[in-house]
């Protein structure tokens, strides 16, 4: 005991010197530049690197240590730094059998650089984004050489120093670092507390299995800044977290030095990312995540993200293959609202067109779940749109559709964005009031010129109809009918497919339910569609079985189509209509192409129904379509002006093939007639073109009345009802006319049968056969602008005519014989005339002006003449008796007649032959206007054209022209091609002799006659001419001679010529003119009741001459001279009898006023003498109502003045009678 205890004693000593020495001498062996170098180069060559020192000090108190002073490390590729002092405490038993076991490490302030693996070889090649093995690979190799290198052993650090390096950047700094590791024989605990340029505050706490390197730890960062580490990490990304992160928890778990798990955990109150001038805050309840390094794949791991912020709950993962370096990205959300994550994606989106174009679709709303993945070779990939696939679903959402701008509401339905389009399935939606069902959007993100999908079943209120296709449709003829809809109303169902790209949509649009009511802009009552379907794509619209009412009207099974495109066209397949005419004819009579055609018929009532229906044409061209429709016509009745009585039928079948319509088996009844019809109308849709009518029945006085008035025929020619029609047939040919074939049995009357055709510019009556017991006769007739055909063949009773004529202008009419005319009146030799012709008492007094009656007729015709036996004529009053022939010649018509008449009228000739109206020099303009003017009178007269030539020998008991009859009348009348030539042999009126030459042109009239009157009474003779206010006796001579020429109602103007007169030993019982002037001068002061007054009794003169000369129409008075016993009167001047106006100078000399003056005025009566006292005075004005006033004595002409002296043979003195009142003023008159 005792002896192991010294052994103990001297070994404890031995070791004491060994110390003692090692302690004094050691310093000075490790310092040695031997030992330093050797010790440097082992250290090296342990660690790859460069090691070196400045001093080494040993010591054995309180323990045995070396201190290692101003140390460095250079490790090529992965490191540098420097230790102000390494304290080194070794184990102490293994020094004793020669080993050298460190227990404990203690660093002071080192300052330590790291320098991260490059993840590329070539210098030159482009700089790659952070590769996750690359931070795998740093956090191994930290922990490796602690359990492989180092046996157990303690490590603590004071105010240390850390630099991560990369590319001579520094991305990570720690300083002031507090660092505690302790090498286990099992374990590894690490623990560091130090501050950083990416925190405030950092701790890391960590216990890995020296073995495999399993275990876990946590990093503890307070106020992050992320950013510094996305700058060196991320660099393609774009944003920036401006704002740092308060609380951040890393763990870290591995399971052998290939499996590396690292989770995140952190609170994000504010985050606030910034992108240029823009920036965004988001709010975050949780953040957690892990990062899981495996042997052949790394997994990214977002456990739980909940931001409140844009509201989202996100988890998901990043799988990346250490092989390909492929990234896979799956991210699931929950509870995600649109709004909020659409503001801070546009907010972000920067330069990236496709996230702004998505969330500008997706307006709103909320993804309870969704589901996103992608694959790429860096996050940038990730993001690109040809690699991105997003899958979720919307509740409560709105998306935009662009194109037409859409906002879908309330959308429903599944989501998936994938190759940058967005689809949508099992969408149901709002759009405004219309809601979509199990719809389909397909919407490109990239372009305007994305292709757009949307396919969706919807129903709608009709309201939106409208609105909804002005935006989805650019064609302007649909438009245009869409348009004109009003106060729409009701409910559709259907389909509705927008297509195309996003700058050029098409569209089209099922409806299969409709039940709408709407107001169409034109038509006066609404349209209702209750039932049939609805297409409309780009170019067709189609509806199918469509039915519903129209007003009162109604339709039903109508299937039509309508082609849109550049050669559009209707098509009707089929269809039933029933249509009410009361109601529909006031709209369709506003028509203008029918309005005029319809205006005399008032009101229509019935109905139209058609059982099928089929049409097909040009949509803009409807007088192109065709159409056929079978229908009928029920309780018909139409109201017109032009029948007394409405028309009536029954019924009626239709029926309309391309462009005829067929009426058949229809009764008609009006008034007093019934008829039964079937007619074929032609028509090109635009307007009638040919009407075929047949028809039988009875035909009653307002039928009649109808015919005559509708083929304009004479009231003459009414026939008696009723009028039995056993079978006739009416066509009508637009521009052609009407012709009419028919059998027609009269009461108790003959048969006709009647073939005639009638248009506006002739008559033609084919044939007229009338037969019954007294009468056979064949009458036919054509009428045109220069031929006309007559034929009559048989005989004709006034006893027939009567029983089919209601107001015959046939009285006692008869005609018989055998007898056609040909004539051709613009080549009149060629005209024929054959047989014999003789009647009686029958009139035309339709054809001319002036109705002319012939009272009786006997001629006979062979081939180039005609003679006439005996004409006798009513021409209005007038009756004449013609004999005579007429030939043919190559010029015309010539004929030599002999012709007697009672009496003659100027205005009956005149009014016939249309004389005098004419202007003989007019330019095209003004014919023109003047036919406007004239109508129908100078279309009607066509006398002077006709070719004809002439003489006729008149014996008349009198010729009235005007107010003048001329009694009796001889005269040889020359009738020439351009003129009318009457030499009046002898003519009389009212006492005077006017033998002359008349001749009447187209343009004007010319007169030369030559008046003489002997000794006839001059009162007899003012009577005659019709001058009722004057009346003057006397016998009267008269020579004159008087010309013209001039259009009839400028006749008067024109007239020239002279004349002289004288009347002697009369009494002038009423003259106005000189009665006035006798009452102006008996209101003078000097003549005051002295001069004569024309009495009942009469004022007597012994003589009145008067000449002078006709000026076109003016009368000069060259000499006027009235010598009465107490008065001589004496004037000159002009009379203008068609402007009724005159304008005399006259001297009064009153013989018994020469004494009463001299009295009166002592001073005249020494002046005087044996001379005539003379008055001036001055008659000026309308002739009925002159103004007569005195002139001054200085102005009465030499002419009067002369007159006067030579007509009354005495010297004449004029003198200026006083006025009252005014002295000697003179401007005093009488009227």
């Amino acid at each position: 005991m005792i002896r192991q205890k010294n052994i103990y004693i001297g070994l404890s000593g031995f070791l004491l010197i060994v110390l003692l020495v090692f302690h004094y001498l050691g310093p000075t062996f490790v310092n040695s530049e031997g030992m330093r170098k050797k010790v440097q180069t082992i250290i090296s060559q342990k660690t790859g690197g460069k090691v070196e020192y400045k001093t080494v000090d040993l010591s054995i108190f309180p323990t045995i240590h070396a201190v290692i002073n101003q140390a460095s490390i250079s490790i090529p590729g992965k490191g540098e730094g420097t230790i102000k002092t390494l304290s080194i405490i070794p184990k102490i038993l293994p020094l004793f059998i020669g080993k050298f076991l460190i227990d404990e490490i203690h660093i002071e302030y080192p300052d330590i650089k790291m320098v991260m693996p490059r993840s590329f070889e070539q210098s030159n090649e482009a700089k790659e984004p952070f590769n996750l093995d690359t931070f795998k690979d740093t956090v191994i190799g930290m922990l490796s050489p602690l359990a492989t290198e180092i046996q157990e052993f303690q490590i603590t650090m004071k105010d240390g120093g850390f630099n991560l390096i990369e590319e001579d950047v520094t991305i990570f700094t720690l300083s002031d670092t507090q660092l505690e590791i302790g090498c286990y024989s099992k374990e590894i605990d690490i623990k560091i507390n130090g501050t950083s340029d990416i925190c405030e505050d950092i701790s890391v706490i960590a216990n890995f299995d020296r073995k495999d390197l399993k275990g876990k730890g946590e990093i503890e960062l307070r106020h992050f800044q992320p950013q510094t580490l996305i700058d060196c990490f991320l660099p393609d990304v774009t944003s920036r977290i401006s704002e740092p992160i308060d609380k951040v928890i890393v763990n870290l778990k591995t399971d052998g030095p290939n499996d590396l798990q690292v989770g995140l955990k952190g609170s994000l109150p504010y985050l606030t990312l910034r992108k240029g001038d823009i920036q965004s805050v988001i709010k975050c309840k949780n953040m957690e995540g892990s990062l899981h390094f495996e042997e052949d794949k790394t997994i990214i791991s977002i456990i739980d993200l909940d931001l409140d912020q844009p509201q989202l709950n996100m988890i998901g993962d990043f799988v990346v293959d250490h092989e390909t370096q492929q990234i896979n990205m799956e991210l699931t959300g929950r509870d995600i609202d649109i709004h909020t994550v659409r503001e801070e994606a546009l907010t972000l989106a920067g330069d990236n067109e496709v996230v702004k174009t998505l969330f500008q679709i997706l307006k709103g709303g909320r993804l309870p779940d969704i589901v996103i993945t992608s694959q790429g070779r860096s996050l940038g990939d990730l993001g690109n749109m040809e690699n991105l696939v997003i899958k979720g679903n919307i509740r409560e959402g709105n998306i935009l559709i662009p194109g037409p701008d859409f906002i879908l509401e309330n959308v429903t339905g599944d989501l998936v964005v994938e190759h940058g389009i967005l689809e949508g399935t099992k969408i149901d939606a709002k759009l405004e009031d219309a809601y979509g069902k199990e719809g389909r959007i397909s919407i490109g993100l990239k372009r305007k010129d994305a292709p757009l999908h949307v396919e969706t079943k919807i129903t709608t209120v009709a309201e939106q109809i409208p609105p909804l296709l002005n935006r989805l449709i650019k064609n302007k003829i649909f438009l245009s009918a869409i348009a004109r809809l009003m106060n729409v109303k009701g409910t559709v169902a259907g389909k509705l497919v927008i297509g195309g790209r996003l700058d050029a949509i098409t569209a089209k649009v099922d409806i299969d339910k409709i039940n709408v009511s709407a107001d169409y802009d034109g038509v006066p009552f609404p349209l209702q569609i209750n039932d049939g379907s609805f297409h409309y794509d780009r170019e067709n619209i189609s509806m199918t079985n469509l039915g519903g009412t129209f007003g009162s009207s109604s339709f039903s099974e109508l299937t039509a189509g309508i082609s849109l495109g550049e050669d559009a066209s209707i098509e009707i397949q089929s269809g039933r209509i029933l249509a009410l005419l009361k109601e529909l004819y006031p709209w369709v009579s506003l028509f203008e192409k029918v309005e005029k055609g319809l205006k005399d018929v008032k009101a229509v009532s019935g109905i139209l129904r058609f059982s099928s229906l089929k049409l097909h044409g040009p949509l803009a061209m409807p007088e192109s379509w065709s159409i056929e429709a079978t229908g009928e016509v029920e309780d018909l009745i139409v109201y017109t002006t032009l029948f007394p009585e409405p028309i009536k039928m029954e019924k009626g079948n239709l029926k309309a093939v391309e462009n005829k319509i067929f009426l058949t088996d229809a009764k008609l009844n009006a008034g007093d007639s019934s008829l039964r019809i079937s007619a074929t109308v032609n028509h090109n849709m635009a307007e009638l073109v040919k009407a075929d009518i047949g028809f039988d029945g009875e035909m009653g006085k307002e039928s009649m009345n109808w015919i005559e008035n509708s083929f304009k025929l004479p009231a003459e020619l009414s026939v008696r009802p009723p009028l039995s029609i056993p079978k006739a047939n009416l066509t009508w040919k637009k521009d052609s006319g009407i012709s009419f074939i028919s059998t027609l049995v009269f009461q108790d009357g003959p048969g006709i049968s009647l073939d005639m055709f009638l248009n506006t510019e002739s008559l033609k009556i084919n044939n007229i056969l009338i037969q019954d017991a007294e009468t056979t006769a064949s009458f036919a007739c054509d009428l045109k602008e220069e031929v006309i055909d007559f034929r009559f063949t048989g005989n004709l009773s006034h006893t027939t005519t009567d029983k089919i004529f209601h107001n015959t202008p046939f009285s006692k009419e008869w005609i018989k014989g055998d007898f056609q005319a040909h004539i051709l009146l613009d080549q009149p030799k060629h005209s024929i005339f054959q047989g014999i012709l003789e009647g009686g008492n029958f009139s035309f007094p339709w054809i001319q002006k002036v109705p002319l009656s012939i009272n009786y007729i006997s001629l006979h015709a062979d081939n180039k003449s005609v003679m006439v036996d005996s004409l006798r004529l009513t021409w209005e009053d007038n009756h004449l008796s013609v004999d005579g022939d007429v030939n043919i010649s190559e010029n015309g018509f010539l004929f030599d007649l002999t012709m007697s008449a009672d009496r003659l009228d100027w205005d009956t000739i005149r009014e016939t032959l249309d004389i005098g109206d004419k202007k003989q020099d007019k330019n095209e303009e003004n014919k023109k206007k003047e036919e406007e003017e004239d109508g129908d009178e100078s279309e009607e007269s066509h006398f002077w054209e006709l070719p004809v030539k002439g003489s006729l020998r008149l014996d008349a008991e009198s010729f009235t022209f005007d107010q003048y009859t001329w009694e009796p009348v001889q005269a040889k009348i020359s009738f020439d091609p351009d003129c009318i030539s009457i030499d009046v042999i002898d003519a009389n009126v009212c006492g005077i002799s006017c033998p002359g030459v008349l001749e009447i042109t187209p343009q004007d009239i010319s007169l030369d006659f030559q008046l003489q009157s002997r000794n006839q009474e001059l009162g007899t003779m003012i009577q005659c001419f019709g001058d009722k206010k004057d009346f003057i006796t006397g016998e009267l001579g008269l020579e004159a001679q008087v010309m013209a020429r001039g259009a009839s109602k400028e006749l008067v103007k024109s007239l020239n010529g002279n004349f002289e007169g004288t009347a002697k030993n009369g009494k002038i019982s009423r003259f106005g003119l000189l009665a006035k002037i006798f009452a102006f001068l008996n209101l003078t002061e000097t003549f005051r009741g002295k001069l004569p007054g024309i009495t009942k009794e009469g004022f007597p003169y012994k003589s009145m001459t008067l000449n002078g000369e006709i000026q076109n129409g003016l009368f000069v008075i060259n000499e006027y001279v009235l010598d009465a016993p107490s008065m001589g009167v004496t004037s000159h001047g002009t009379v203008d009898i068609f402007a009724k106006e005159l304008d005399l100078e006259v001297l009064v000399s009153p013989f018994k006023t020469v004494d009463f003056i001299i009295r009166k005025i002592p001073i005249i009566r020494g002046i005087l003498g044996g001379t005539l006292i003379s008055i001036p005075v001055k008659v000026k004005g309308d002739i009925e109502n002159s103004k007569i006033s005195y002139f001054s004595p200085s102005v009465v002409s030499k002419k009067l003045l002369n007159m006067t002296k030579r007509a009354l043979k005495i010297p004449v003195n004029i003198i200026r009678p006083l006025i009252p009142g005014n002295g000697e003023n003179d401007s005093n008159s009488v009227k």
